[in-house]
């Protein structure tokens, strides 16, 4: 998958996102166009997918059942950065596509409201919730709107600078307003 996605975003790169076709990926990943749809759905998942979004899946219960959601929220992001740290020149060059390109952009939002309706569930069935599902997914859409935001400024500034500081300095700073974060 990491071959896939690393020639597509070679080839967005040279040629613009809109000018390049699934069969064109394929080619160039040396795979059928039929196994780029199985692992990425759609061109703009070539750009969107990211293999640590299973992980956070999998991270997310025991988390929320050592942490109050926000505090499970700050360090699933902070492990999951640290995974990006070794992936860090395809993940800045796939969230600058992901900004600079509408169709990726739009994609790349539903995609965050699914997650989050995902970690919503997750957060009602952990044994520390106290929340609505209204309340629980207002408060996953504060956070996933925030962690997004500082993705998006990061790359406005260039994205050189370490992505996990800046998501952990931005969503700190976001938490420490928030009345739902115990010590």
């Amino acid at each position: 998958m990491r071959h896939i996605q690393s020639a597509a975003v070679e080839l967005f790169l040279e040629r613009g996102f809109d000018a390049v076709t699934i069969e064109q990926v394929a080619a160039a990943a040396e795979v059928s166009p039929s196994t780029v749809y199985r692992y990425f759905g759609t061109k703009e998942g070539l750009v969107l997918h990211d293999d640590h979004d299973d992980e956070l899946f999998a991270l997310a219960p025991q988390l929320l059942a050592d942490h109050d959601p926000v505090t499970a929220f700050l360090v699933g992001v902070d492990r999951i950065g640290t995974t990006h740290q070794r992936d860090g020149d395809i993940i800045r060059l796939r969230t600058d596509l992901w900004f600079s390109t509408p169709s990726i952009r739009a994609a790349g939002y539903l995609m965050a409201d699914e997650i989050t309706d995902a970690l919503t569930d997750v957060l009602l069935a952990s044994p520390r919730n106290e929340l609505t599902r209204s309340q629980a997914r207002t408060l996953l859409g504060a956070l996933m709107g925030g962690l997004l935001a500082s993705i998006r400024s990061w790359i406005e500034d260039g994205g050189t600078e370490d992505v996990r500081a800046r998501l952990t300095a931005d969503l700190t700073a976001i938490a420490a307003t928030l009345p739902l974060r115990t010590q």
